[in-house]
């Protein structure tokens, strides 16, 4: 009995030290204290928080409040531990503490789309259980990309795009990774090399390190990623030939290697790769052909930009059924437009401008008649989806159809610029109700602006210019409230110009130049407050500028230069201070150049030439610091040449042909005199003058009276009789009063 008795004291005394010992041990072991503390101390380095301060109200220490109970804290549910922090989105400002790495059961970290700045702490590779990583779209976190990152075998989604962040990949970066299925770094600073061992990553699905740095050669060994589906490698410096191997990948789907130096032929193995849906090699220096049945094996392929490489040959459209971005300009294609491109009923977006191309295959596009329609828009009529139509620069040769009223409602923009389109312009433009953007800018179209252009509410920018368009400009051009650029220059337009433009405030371009425009400038022209460029040069426009001109108070370049403008340059132009280029040349102005040039303060060109511009040169067009070009020859002008600012670098050629300019030998004319010889001469002038004048005076007057004292042949008056003494006096103090009335 009492041996049992010893041995329960004895149990009893070992489980109260074991006891302590779990006591001390849990103590002194990391919990839900621990996590409190590491997000409290975050929330002390936030400086700007949430308009509404959620974490400040959220986050307290209250008895009653458990961390696992804040906003975007999420616990784990056996070991009630922080396990996922979610806090993207919410408008912070701050610094990420060393004590985030305190977080020990963390699995989700995610502050994406705030503005966290500065560099990511080391003590974040502690957090051995995570793996999901998102510091996405701060755009202030800066540093090198720490390599013990890379040493948390969990991860599997790491995304730090969208940051400032700089450096080289570590080259054994995949070495831990083994799960890593999404890695995200574009829109950061990294340089170097890609490394050659992210194949080890084999379990990556998508790999974006677009529009950074980085340089060399894009890995071969890409092409062992065998399960990757999205691979983007655009707008770095990459060069070289694109690698064959990448045409093993079975699963890829998305593909962008544009905006680098990437040279040598598309390899054909890429045409093989039955998953794909988008290419993109866009502004590289890639050559050859395309191959014919490019789309046969790719029935999913839905976006094919091209644009900006050196590639030739014709285009293959055959089983491109779903294709809805089509974008080959600027490259060297030739021949026919293929008929198969009616065929592309999801076509949204066309763009084939910048090529050789020629009418289309198989209609009536080459035929006998000198003035074939283009039956490439009557093809397009079958593409129900199509918003923007991009042809500019390619020989089409041929007349606008009347079936563009039968093109896609929803399109919005048609450039065709520089295609040798001839004819007039159909009325039936009219019906693309949702048109936006219309350029058949250098083409050669005649006739006059169809009316029924003002259905067009939607239009912004109509640019007809450098055609061959006659008649007058219609008044109907002011229903279009839209309108923010009207482009009419190079044609054969005649009569006034709409005083109506001016209430259309949404313009911001207006060119007239180069037609037949005659009358006066309406001052509502110049009500256009928001009016960037105004050029109305090369007309028959004549009267004086209005002073209106004054409130275009946004203008860069307005150009009055070959018209009959006469009167003075008015003084308010001298408010403008955004402008840079203003082109007055070849007209009648007269009077000087205003004082208030000097406030010009943007100024680079400025041409007076050719005008009848009298006075002095402004000093004051000293203070403009950016005018590289001025020519005010051909004028009336006098006096010095400032000599200091802009004028250091102008040459003869800028004051020729005046009046009576002097400067410095340079200018090539007469020295000035010096303000002290000046001074004497003009003294000398006067004592010669106050001489000279009572001496001419008396002596005309003496002649004057002699002559009719002789003509006069009566009785002497009492006058005559005085003796000759007192007639001298008597003559004398006339001839002094006369004289001080001229004084």
């Amino acid at each position: 009995m009492e041996k049992t008795h010893s041995l329960v004291c004895v149990t009893v005394i070992l489980m109260l030290v074991h006891y302590d010992s779990l006591m001390a041990v849990s103590t002194s072991a990391p919990n839900i204290t621990t996590d409190e503390s590491a997000l409290l101390a975050l929330e002390s380095h936030i400086t700007r928080h949430h308009p509404h301060n959620i974490l400040t109200k959220n986050w307290t220490t209250s008895s009653t409040s458990s961390p696992c109970n804040w906003i975007g804290v999420r616990c784990s549910t056996r070991h009630r531990r922080v396990a996922a922090l979610n806090l993207s989105y919410m408008g912070l400002t701050g610094t990420i503490p060393p004590h985030i790495g305190n977080l020990s059961f963390l699995t989700l970290l995610d502050i994406r789309n705030n503005s966290f700045y500065g560099d990511i702490p080391k003590e974040i590779s502690h957090l051995s259980r995570l793996k999901y990583l998102d510091m996405g779209q701060n755009l202030l976190l800066t540093g090198s990309i720490l390599a013990t990152i890379f040493n948390i075998s969990s991860l599997e989604i790491i995304r730090l795009d969208s940051n400032n962040l700089s450096g080289n990949l570590p080259m054994d970066m995949c070495h831990n990774l083994p799960k890593l299925y999404r890695l995200s770094l574009h829109y950061n600073q990294f340089d170097g090399q890609i490394p050659s061992t992210l194949h080890e990553c084999s379990e990556l699905q998508i790999l974006s390190l677009a529009f950074n740095k980085f340089s060399g050669a894009i890995p071969r060994e890409i092409g062992n990623l065998t399960i990757l589906e999205k691979l983007y490698l655009r707008a770095n410096n990459l060069k070289g030939n694109i690698p064959k191997e990448i045409g093993k990948l079975a699963n890829l789907k998305n593909l962008a290697m544009g905006d680098n130096q990437l040279s040598g032929s598309i390899p054909t193995s890429f045409f093989n790769i039955s998953s794909l849906q988008v290419i993109d090699f866009n502004n590289n220096n890639l050559s050859g052909n395309l191959p014919t049945d490019m789309c046969y094996t790719r029935p999913k392929l839905y976006w094919l930009g091209l644009f900006s490489n050196q590639l030739d040959g014709q285009i293959p459209l055959r089983e491109c059924s779903e294709l809805q971005t089509l974008s080959l300009s600027n490259n060297k294609f030739n021949g026919e437009i293929p008929r198969e491109i009616g065929n592309l009923t999801f076509l949204k977006d066309l763009n084939l401008h910048q090529n050789n191309l020629k009418g289309l295959s198989g209609n009536n596009l080459i035929s006998e008649s000198p003035n074939p329609e283009l039956s490439l828009i009557t093809a397009l009529t079958n593409c129900r989806c199509l918003k923007y139509l991009k042809i500019a620069g390619n020989p089409l040769n041929g007349i606008l159809p009347v079936s563009i009223w039968n093109l896609s409602t929803s399109l919005q923009s048609i450039y065709a610029s520089y295609c040798e389109i001839k004819g007039r312009i159909p009325n039936h433009i009219g019906n693309l109700s949702n048109l936006a953007f219309l350029h058949l800018h250098g083409n050669g179209f005649i006739g006059f602006i169809p009316t029924t252009m003002n259905k067009l509410s939607r239009l912004q920018v109509l640019d007809l210019g450098f055609n061959r368009i006659q008649g007058s400009i219609p008044n109907d051009r002011c229903l279009l409230h839209n309108l923010g650029s009207l482009d009419l220059g190079e044609n054969d337009l005649f009569g006034p110009i709409p005083a109506c433009l001016g209430n259309v405030t949404s313009l911001r371009e207006l060119f007239l130049d180069s037609n037949r425009l005659t009358s006066k400038i309406h001052a509502n022209l110049f009500s256009l407050e928001d009016n960037f460029y105004l050029n109305l040069s090369s007309n028959s426009l004549n009267g004086s500028i209005p002073s209106d001109i004054g409130t275009l108070k946004a203008a860069i370049q307005i150009g009055l230069s070959l018209n009959s403008f006469s009167g003075d340059i008015p003084s308010t132009i001298g408010g403008l201070q955004t402008l840079i280029n203003l082109s007055l040349a070849h007209n009648g102005l007269q009077g000087p150049i205003p004082m208030s040039f000097g406030n010009l303060i943007s100024l680079e060109n400025l041409d007076l030439s050719y005008n009848n511009l009298l006075g002095e040169i402004p000093k004051s067009m000293e203070s403009l610091l950016f005018l590289k070009y001025f020519n005010a020859s051909f004028n009336r002008l006098r006096g010095e040449i400032p000599t200091t600012g802009p004028f250091l670098n102008f040459t003869s050629q800028s004051f020729t042909s005046n009046e009576a300019l002097c400067s410095v030998p340079k200018f090539q004319v007469p020295p000035c005199l010096s303000s002290s010889l000046q001074r004497t001469r003009t003294k000398r002038v006067l004592l010669v003058i106050y001489i000279l004048l009572p001496i001419a005076l008396i002596t005309l007057i003496f002649s004057f009276v002699l002559i009719r004292c002789r003509k006069r042949n009566r009785t002497p008056t009492q006058t005559d009789l005085l003796p000759p003494v007192c007639k001298m006096k008597n003559y004398i103090s006339r001839t002094f009063a006369c004289y001080r009335w001229f004084q």
